[in-house]
């Protein structure tokens, strides 16, 4: 009995069609009718009937190659000798060897008694403790000013700017009454 993959293929190649249209065609995804015609897959449940409605073949037919093919193997070959996988009778974790944190321990790890600073699994800023020339200072809210540069140095930088294009403005007219 042909399988499902050599009757893909035939199909194909006398049709003369791509993958893509011939997955088009029968109405599944390009990886899903590639993996069929190589035969590394079977088709699924759902797919079957439309594979069997493309090489006009009925779905009992179809579902008893796609039996017939998985029982030898996905691609008719038979299972590679030597060590594969995990051996019979072992099971997740050899005992004692975990993974990531060891049970019980949470957060970070107690700070040496008779420092300063938060109790142990206590977050945030110590209390006492004072910003060191960062954000605002104790007792001012919203949004801390703009780096560098004050206000007032804005304001007086714009006022220079804005004489400087008045005398600019005078002189150009100056200019032009003595060029008319």
């Amino acid at each position: 009995m042909p399988s499902i993959s050599d009757l893909l293929k035939s199909k194909i190649a006398a049709e003369g069609l791509s993958l893509a249209k011939a997955a088009a065609k029968v109405g599944v995804s390009v990886p899903s009718m590639r993996s069929a015609v190589a035969g590394s897959a079977a088709p699924n449940a759902r797919s079957i009937g439309k594979y069997a409605s493309f090489l006009g073949i009925g779905k009992n037919e179809a579902i008893a190659m796609v039996a017939a093919s998985k029982g030898r193997g996905a691609k008719g070959t038979k299972k590679k000798p030597g060590k594969r996988g995990r051996p019979p009778g072992k099971r997740g974790r050899p005992a004692g060897k975990r993974r990531g944190r060891p049970p019980g321990k949470r957060g970070r790890p107690a700070k040496a008694a008779g420092r300063r600073g938060r109790p142990p699994g206590k977050r945030g800023r110590p209390p006492g403790a004072k910003s060191r020339g960062r954000g605002r200072p104790p007792g001012k809210r919203g949004r801390p000013a703009a780096s560098g540069v004050s206000s007032r140095k804005v304001g007086a930088a714009l006022k220079r700017v804005s004489t400087s294009i008045q005398r600019a403005e005078k002189y150009l007219m100056k200019v032009l009454k003595s060029l008319k």
